[in-house]
C-alpha cells in the first residue's frame, strides 16, 4: 500500500483497503485526525482500517494547511512547508 511511503512524509496517513467508500471510514479519519493534530501526536502515523494506531520511530512533525476539502467526494489535500 502506499500508507507508509506517504506517513514517511510526517503526515497521518489512513489505512483504505476498500477505498473509502465506507463512511465510517471516513469520519473515523477525520476524528483522528483532529485528534492526532490538536494533541501534537507524533508524525509517520498510520490509522489503520479497525481505527487502530500504528506510529513510525520518525519524529519529525511538519506543519500544514488544509488547501481542499471535498466532503461528498471524501478526499482533500494538505499543502505543508
Amino acid at each position: 500500500g502506499n500508507c507508509e511511503p506517504v506517513s514517511s512524509l510526517g503526515v497521518l496517513s489512513v489505512h483504505c483497503p476498500k477505498g473509502i467508500y465506507e463512511e465510517s471510514v471516513w469520519t473515523n479519519a477525520l476524528q483522528q485526525y483532529s485528534n492526532w493534530s490538536d494533541n501534537k501526536k507524533p508524525p509517520n502515523t498510520i490509522v489503520e482500517w479497525d481505527g487502530t494506531i500504528t506510529a513510525s520511530e520518525k519524529k519529525e512533525r511538519l506543519k500544514g494547511t488544509v488547501k481542499y476539502l471535498n466532503r461528498e467526494k471524501r478526499f482533500g489535500f494538505i499543502q505543508y512547508g
